[in-house]
């Protein structure tokens, strides 16, 4: 009868390698009866270090007092006017563009024009302009994160909808048939927006 091992990733907590090791214990249990095998106790174990150091104010490895890990997405809710803070990718623009425009992501083209909640494109893939630029040009986008603009008048803590008017937010909702009413963030001040995109809309009829 064969016998089975299983090499296992541990981390340097103690508590949390102790979990990890019990439910290793009982996929090792599992497997083994499956491919009827005798379970080897004394496997090999490959120590990987995923956590480092202990943090004096959460008492727990790699934890930060606020319970963030390094690894975590920071985002900065103060970002100074012109800048942008969250997930972000380079794209191409599909028409002229400006910084803080909202654009969707074409799929018959891979580039990105200016939305409208006056049009189905709404309900697309919908980001934030993050450079100026023509058709063609590489471009900045923001997918989820905070972004300022000056000029921007927002009430804090409204939220925003795609406008009718190309590429702009609005806080008020579309209204009138065939319009597209999409939450795509919220402001947190006169000039700064929490991008964040809700994957649900409503398509009005009056």
């Amino acid at each position: 009868m064969p016998t089975y091992r299983l090499k296992t990733a541990r981390l340097d907590d103690e508590d949390t390698g102790s979990l990890i090791d019990n439910a290793l214990g009982e996929v090792e249990a599992a497997v083994a009866g499956l491919i009827g095998a005798t379970l080897d106790q004394d496997y090999t174990a490959t120590i990987v270090q995923l956590l480092s150091g202990k943090n004096a104010a959460s008492g727990y490895a790699g934890l930060d007092a606020n319970g963030l890990m390094d690894s975590d997405i920071g985002l900065d809710p103060a970002v100074a006017n012109g800048t942008a803070s969250g997930v972000k990718e380079l794209g191409v623009a599909g028409e002229t563009l400006a910084f803080g425009d909202s654009v969707y992501l074409k799929a018959s083209d891979g580039r990105w024009w200016k939305t409208s909640g006056a049009s189905a494109t709404s309900i697309l893939r919908i980001a934030m302009c993050l450079a100026a630029g023509g058709a063609g040009d590489s471009v900045g986008i923001l997918d989820v994160g905070y972004i300022a603009k000056t000029g921007w008048t927002w009430a804090d803590a409204g939220p925003l909808f795609l406008s009718e008017t190309s590429g702009l937010l609005t806080q008020t909702a579309p209204s009138g048939a065939g319009k597209f009413v999409r939450i795509v963030g919220h402001a947190k001040s006169t000039t700064i927006v929490y991008f964040n995109p809700d994957n649900c809309w409503v398509e009005t009829v009056a």
